[in-house]
């Protein structure tokens, strides 16, 4: 209890002293080339990237930025604007505009928060630079529901879902297993797996009132469940044409009822004809949706009889994994996204799938990367079957005890570094 006050003291005196750092540099400066819209996540990959090119940058943020984030590896040094707004509103988006034709900012940038993407559309387009999608574009990113019925018109992987009403909670048309989810959401808060009549009530209630303790909508959806492994995938999008980064393996079903990921497996070891298929799909899913430009996050999964059914889509990187992506591909997400972005540089996809890792999750916040060939967590191994072993590069783990490492280190016959010996 008090290590934890200790630390929340520590990161509110780092946040002001940060604050106090970005406001004298923003009093200085004059312009900026980019704008970065963000608000509770950290943006470390684009600031990096954006110092290493001597770009600079103005931050957008809502109170609850870290702003001691951008202390990190001098990129505050390419720092030049700092805009706090309220929201990401349309009253907020002019005042946005307004901003960037004053700084002469040419272009808006994201890496997280699909809640953002209207205006970082929107701010692109006032700009006038080539970079921004459509309007139905983005309401496909921010809205789930609208993302599904447009799926649904194309006949891109059909999935039986509708508006949950207030007023009635029969679900005879969609049927059971399904899968309740607020139409406006991230990082599945709110998602649940309803698996029988009896579990109806209670799970849709939980999910209303949920709601209501966050900043999602309340307008829940539901669909029908898909029993078949779930993947997702990670590239940009250059004025049409696609690039895709990685391939993620990923299971979320550790914690039913609710959809908290239980690990994610980069670069799994999946056919060349399968690989294909999810290529096209997603070059379609992306042409059916008016995405044109941009970084992208897609999720799906494969039913039994092979057809693929796409789950969830958001026009931004992928909300935390970055890093991981840049690593385990040879080729730096954060980098050829700028790149694109600010100078319309294609990227050239390295792509060497040298390493294969698997982040895991268990009930924790504080998250632990273990950098010397640790083995993971404990939970459904037979899921990831005995042809990854030896192959795993990496582990990334959370609040995972050394006997669970101890327990997968012996799973796959193969040593771990704790920091406490040389073994």
């Amino acid at each position: 209890m008090i290590k934890s006050f200790l630390k929340s003291i520590a990161r509110t005196l780092l946040d002001a002293l940060a604050q106090f750092i970005l406001a004298i540099i923003a009093f200085r400066a004059r312009t900026s080339d980019v704008i970065i819209l963000t608000d509770y996540l950290g943006v470390t990959e684009l600031t990096r990237d954006l110092h290493e090119k001597n770009i600079k940058y103005s931050i957008c943020c809502t109170h609850r930025f870290p702003f001691r984030s951008l202390l990190r590896n001098y990129a505050f040094l390419s720092f030049t604007g700092l805009l706090k707004v309220k929201d990401y509103g349309p009253e907020s988006v002019l005042h946005i505009t307004k901003y960037c034709k004053k700084k002469d900012v040419s272009v808006a940038l994201i890496q997280a928060g699909t809640f953002m993407v209207p205006a970082y559309n929107s701010i692109n387009n006032a700009l006038a630079n080539g970079r921004d999608n459509s309007d139905f574009a983005s309401e496909c990113s921010l809205n789930k529901q609208t993302f599904r019925e447009r799926l649904n018109e194309e006949n891109i992987g059909v999935l039986k879902s509708r508006c949950l009403s207030e007023r009635s909670n029969d679900l005879s048309d969609i049927g059971f297993p399904c899968v309740i989810k607020p139409a406006i959401g991230t990082a599945s808060e709110g998602v649940l797996l309803v698996s029988d009549e009896q579990q109806l009530d209670s799970l849709i209630t939980s999910a209303r009132v949920k709601a209501k303790k966050t900043e999602f909508e309340t307008t829940f959806f539901v669909e029908e469940y898909i029993d078949g492994p779930q993947f997702d995938v990670e590239g940009i999008i250059c004025d049409g044409e696609l690039y895709i980064l990685c391939i993620v393996q990923e299971n979320y079903e550790g914690f039913l009822p609710e959809f908290n990921y239980n690990w994610y497996l980069f670069n799994p070891d999946i056919s060349p004809e399968l690989e294909e298929r999810i290529y096209l799909s997603v070059a379609q899913m992306l042409t059916s949706l008016e995405i044109r430009n941009g970084a992208f996050h897609t999720e799906f999964r494969i039913r039994p009889c092979g057809e693929i059914i796409f789950l969830d889509f958001a026009n931004r990187m992928g909300g935390g994994f970055e890093a991981l992506i840049s690593e385990c591909t040879g080729t730096n997400f954060a980098s050829i996204y700028v790149d694109w972005m600010v100078s319309k540089k294609h990227p050239r996809i390295i792509n060497k799938r040298h390493k294969t890792f698997i982040k895991y999750l268990k009930d924790s916040q504080e998250e632990v990367v273990w950098d010397d060939f640790l083995r993971g967590c404990g939970v459904e191994f037979s899921l990831l079957e005995n042809r990854y072993r030896g192959t795993i590069k990496k582990i990334i783990c959370k609040n995972i005890s050394v006997s669970h490492l101890t327990k997968i280190s012996e799973e796959f016959n193969i040593s771990f570094y704790d920091g406490k010996s040389d073994e």
